[in-house]
């Protein structure tokens, strides 16, 4: 989360969490109510590939890639984009916004 900038702004429990950029309510909610005890990461069901966090620019995305090899955290480039998973094993793509 750091890593990429967010900082927390809320927290229920083990079951969501709300983060931000630049101290905003939240711009991302993430939660796990509707899969509690559930399966994650099957390669046989249909599910989530992964999600994308946009910046700015070609150069927020090299930020975030000397963040990353900064603090370690694996990851492998796609074309322009970066790809790492998430603690969950979700995918994450950050990109450029496209002009």
């Amino acid at each position: 989360m750091n890593v990429l900038g967010f900082e927390e702004q809320t927290r229920m429990g083990n079951h969501a969490l709300f983060i931000s950029a630049g101290g905003y309510h939240h711009h991302i909610a993430v939660n796990i109510w509707n899969g509690i005890d559930g399966e994650s990461n099957r390669d046989d069901v249909t599910g989530l590939l992964h999600y994308e966090i946009i910046v700015p620019t070609k150069s927020e995305v090299k930020k975030v890639l000397s963040a990353l090899e900064r603090e370690q955290v694996p990851y492998h480039i796609e074309s322009e984009n970066i790809l790492l998973k998430d603690p969950s094993g979700n995918g994450i793509m950050i990109k450029a916004k496209q002009r």
